[in-house]
């Protein structure tokens, strides 16, 4: 199985492939390449797109690189290919966003990345960082496996989505 890591100059993406190369430690046959190029992606069995940054910026050094938009839509939406978002790499599939100014993004989800505000809790702090519990709303298969309580969170922005249905956690 090969894992493919987008490497769009935008995102953690050492920290991702580290993490990804302990975890398959215990499995045998994997794989975890850098893409570099949109033909990297045709041969990976799962893609993750991480990220740290502005929305605008990812989104346009994604842009920059010669048909990886088409190939990633033909790939994970026609295909089926199993995909992970990491951070702003999953803000980046809502319809727009707006850090920044407003930004296109690739619209596979119907929802648009926004700036995280408390007006109603002055102890929340922005940018929110720290270790968080999620509330598990459905089950779904990327939670079989994972026995984590608890996630580091790091953002001033989130992903508004409008199908509050296709939210699992």
């Amino acid at each position: 199985m090969i894992i493919g890591i987008i490497n769009y100059g935008s995102g953690n993406l050492r920290s991702v492939a580290k993490a990804l190369e302990r975890a398959a430690i215990t499995h045998n046959n994997i794989d975890i390449i850098l893409i570099d190029n949109s033909d990297m992606v045709r041969s990976c069995d799962k893609i993750i797109l991480p990220g740290v940054g502005a929305f605008a910026d990812c989104m346009n050094n994604l842009m920059a690189i010669d048909d990886m938009i088409p190939t990633l839509q033909q790939q994970v939406l026609d295909k089926q290919k199993p995909f992970l978002g990491i951070c702003v790499g999953m803000q980046l599939l809502c319809h727009e966003g707006w850090e920044h100014g407003t930004t296109q993004g690739l619209a596979w989800v119907n929802g648009i990345t926004k700036k995280l505000d408390f007006p109603d809790d002055a102890t929340l702090k922005i940018p929110h960082m720290g270790w968080n519990s999620i509330t598990i709303k459905y089950n779904h298969p990327i939670l079989l496996d994972f026995h984590a309580q608890y996630f580091y969170f790091a953002h001033s922005y989130y992903a508004d989505i409008i199908d509050k249905d296709t939210i699992f956690a």
